[in-house]
C-alpha cells in the first residue's frame, strides 16, 4: 500500500500462498485481492491507532510536576524519556518503561527551569536535554548520573539532537542560533546564525551530518554541522 500523494510505502499485506491475479479497492475503501491459491481476501486498510499506555491522568501532580513539553523513545523502543517542569522553578526529566508505564528513574534536579527537549543517544547510553536555564546537559541512562553541561546559549534552549555516532550534539535556541558541540571534549564547534526568529527545533538526519531545523520565521531548512546551507522547505504560513 502506497501513499497516493508522496509515493511513500505505508503497509505490506501478507496472506496469500500464490501470485495475485486481482487487487481492487471496494467502495468502502476496503481492498479485495484474489490469488492463484484459489482464495479471495478482503482487507481493512484503514490506519487504526489504539491507545496502548497512558502515564498520568492530567490532573494529579504526583506523576508530573507540571507541564510535559518533550519526550523521546529509546532506539529499541523499550524506554521513554519525558521532559518538563514548573516554569522558573525546576526542570524535570523522567525515564519510563514503555511496556507497563512504570517509572524507571527520575533524574535529580537536572535543570533549574523547564526542560524543552530530551533525546536518547542512538546507543541508549545517554540522554541529552535542553532547557529554559540556557543549558544543554547530558546524563547517563543507567544511573541518571550527570555527565557534562554545554553553556553558550543566551536564551532558552528549545531543541537538542544527537548525531548518529554520538560524538556531536546540536542545539537550537530562542537566541536565534544553532550551536554544534563536541560531546567528547565539551567544546563548542560551531555557531550557526541567520535565523529571523527563535530556532524552535532541530534533528540530525539519519546517519548524516545534516540537520533539519524549524524556526519561528516560517522556515524549515537543512543545515550541515559545519554550518553549510541546504534545502529550504517552503509552505509554512506561520510560526514553526
Amino acid at each position: 500500500i502506497f501513499d497516493g500523494e508522496t509515493g511513500r510505502a505505508i503497509d505490506v499485506l501478507e496472506g496469500h500462498a500464490g501470485p495475485l491475479s486481482v487487487a481492487a479497492f471496494l467502495p468502502d475503501n476496503a481492498l479485495l485481492t484474489a490469488s492463484t491459491d484459489k482464495a479471495a481476501i478482503i482487507w481493512n486498510v484503514e490506519m487504526q491507532w489504539k491507545l496502548v499506555q497512558r502515564i498520568g491522568d492530567g490532573a494529579k501532580s504526583d506523576i508530573f510536576e507540571d507541564r510535559v513539553v518533550s519526550m523521546h523513545f529509546s532506539s529499541d523502543g523499550k524506554q521513554l524519556v519525558t521532559g518538563g517542569g514548573e516554569p522558573s522553578r525546576s526542570g524535570e526529566i523522567k525515564i519510563w518503561n514503555v511496556a507497563d508505564g512504570k517509572l524507571v528513574q527520575a533524574l535529580k534536579e537536572p535543570h533549574s527551569d523547564t526542560v524543552f527537549s530530551v533525546e536518547f543517544s542512538r546507543d541508549g547510553q545517554y540522554i541529552a536535554s535542553s532547557g529554559a536555564d540556557r543549558f544543554v546537559k547530558v546524563f547517563q541512562v543507567a544511573d541518571g548520573k550527570f555527565v557534562r553541561a554545554f553553556e553558550g546559549h543566551t536564551h532558552h534552549v528549545l531543541g537538542v539532537s544527537w548525531s548518529a555516532d554520538g560524538r556531536t550534539l546540536a542545539s537550537s535556541g530562542a537566541d536565534k542560533v544553532v550551536k554544534v558541540w563536541d560531546f567528547v571534549t565539551g567544546d563548542q564547534k560551531k555557531t550557526i546564525s541567520g535565523f529571523g526568529k527563535e530556532v524552535t527545533s532541530i534533528q540530525f538526519v539519519a546517519l548524516t551530518e545534516n540537520m533539519v531545523v524549524g524556526s519561528g520565521d516560517k522556515q524549515v531548512t537543512t543545515k550541515t554541522a559545519a554550518g553549510g546551507g541546504g534545502t529550504n522547505f517552503g509552505g509554512s504560513t506561520g510560526y514553526v
